[in-house]
């Protein structure tokens, strides 16, 4: 199955919440047992890799290229996003801003970013 070009940014979103939610819920419960919030973010956006890689593949994109090539272009890309995400958590931190909300506002950031990498690198034709 995929989706329509003009419905995947829906479909990504509708995956990336998927797996943010189980993201953000392991931040929380990391950071809520004592565990400082850059290595409880990490935790929780390495959790949502595998939710968001499989949703993509298979429902947004409707991938059937090779597995492993695509999730390792895939784990390069939230890789980057991780980066992306834990240098603004970090600033807005600096700023004085509760890390509850701010990885929140962090996740948000990168979600077009990865939006357009992911189908660019990952999931296109000529990937």
């Amino acid at each position: 199955m995929m989706l329509p070009k003009k419905f995947q940014f829906l479909g990504f979103v509708a995956a990336g919440g998927t797996a943010t939610v189980i993201n953000y819920g392991l931040f929380l419960a990391l950071f809520s047992t004592g565990n400082s919030y850059l290595p409880s973010a990490v935790g929780g956006y390495l959790s949502g890799i595998a939710v968001s890689f499989a949703l993509n593949r298979w429902v947004v994109y409707g991938s059937s290229g090779p597995v492993g090539g695509q999730f390792f272009r895939y784990f390069v890309v939230y890789l980057l996003a991780l980066g992306a995400q834990l240098f603004a958590l970090e600033s807005m931190v600096h700023l004085g801003i509760d890390p509850r909300w701010a990885n929140g506002v962090a996740i948000a950031v990168v979600v077009a970013l990865n939006f357009f990498a992911v189908r660019r690198f990952v999931f296109s034709p000529s990937a």
